[in-house]
């Protein structure tokens, strides 16, 4: 999979893509060698190269531009732009195995929630935080992550990224927008409480999730 995208990376990615989502986010640039359409097709590469550093992403092609250069071009695109070319893509390969990628005759969408932490930098911790046993001028800020994914493909479908102390359970309408009838939400701990379960059997969504340690269940 990897081999093919990196040869047809224009078929995975056009630029007319590039741009619609750039404007679905009210993002306006200027005309310059590192655009929008450059930025985002060289991020992916660099991506399917094994995360290689930036310095090597010039001799991607017959480029000539400076790792800060394309550092500071990937600072300028909002996440926006990256979320909706990550859904747009998901949906395209969804319909190509959409045929294989059910269970029972169902889709089965795994939610699942992580952290990741990033540069020390000043806006960072002051919006995304840090935990609270770190010492004061010590650590890295970390964000919270809550991701969508197909259990048949394994592919990364929707991601909702959070200051640290949001719980789960206050972002999982915006990662299971997608879920329609007859789907199966399968879950940990971390989304099982009964308002969530009545939420998704309105919509007639099954739901699979771990029981919460506190609940005691009398068989």
């Amino acid at each position: 999979v990897l081999a093919r995208l990196r040869q047809d990376l224009a078929g995975s990615l056009s630029a007319e893509a590039i741009v619609s989502a750039c404007r679905q986010a009210s993002y306006f640039w200027r005309n310059r060698k590192l655009d929008p359409i450059a930025t985002v097709s060289l991020f992916l590469l660099q991506v399917l190269h094994g995360n290689t550093a930036c310095r090597h992403v010039v001799h991607f092609g017959k480029w000539a531009f400076s790792a800060t250069a394309y550092c500071r071009a990937r600072q300028r695109l909002p996440l926006l732009v990256l979320q909706v070319l990550l859904e747009r893509i998901a949906a395209k390969f969804r319909e190509q195995s959409a045929a294989g990628a059910q269970w029972l005759g169902h889709r089965v969408w795994i939610e699942d929630g992580s952290s990741f932490s990033m540069s020390d930098v000043p806006a960072l911790q002051a919006h995304f935080g840090q935990p609270s046993g770190q010492r004061p001028g010590c650590g890295f800020p970390v964000a919270k992550r809550l991701a969508l994914f197909d259990l048949v493909t394994g592919m990364l479908l929707r991601v909702s990224v959070n200051p640290l102390n949001t719980h789960d359970m206050s972002k999982v309408s915006e990662v299971e927008s997608e879920s329609a009838s007859g789907d199966v939400v399968l879950g940990d701990r971390g989304v099982s409480s009964y308002a969530h379960i009545a939420l998704l059997s309105v919509r007639g969504v099954h739901a699979v999730f771990r029981m919460h340690q506190a609940v005691l269940v009398d068989f």
